[in-house]
């Protein structure tokens, strides 16, 4: 698997000036999981995955940092998530 676009979150993070206190807090997510992300650790739960998914507002492959899939397979990949979540 991909290393999670730790940028993105960072820049969230900055744009609306949260600490990562906060940012957790808000997040739904521990400290200890934010600290292991920005360490690069990609062992999460999908649920974890799909929190800071849908709080950073972003889809599965930009956070992920794919760029180069079709617009098929975004589609495809957005469909598992949204089955993932039901």
């Amino acid at each position: 698997m991909s290393k999670l676009k730790v940028e993105l979150i960072e820049k969230f993070m900055k744009d609306n000036n949260l600490t990562k206190k906060i940012f957790c807090q808000k997040c739904k997510i521990s400290r200890k999981t934010l600290d292991s992300i920005f360490e690069g650790n990609m062992n999460m739960r999908t649920r974890t995955f799909l929190k800071l998914v849908k709080f950073l507002g972003v889809g599965c492959d930009e956070l992920l940092g794919i760029d180069d899939k079709t617009n098929e397979e975004k589609r495809l990949i957005e469909r598992y998530v949204s089955d993932l979540k039901n």
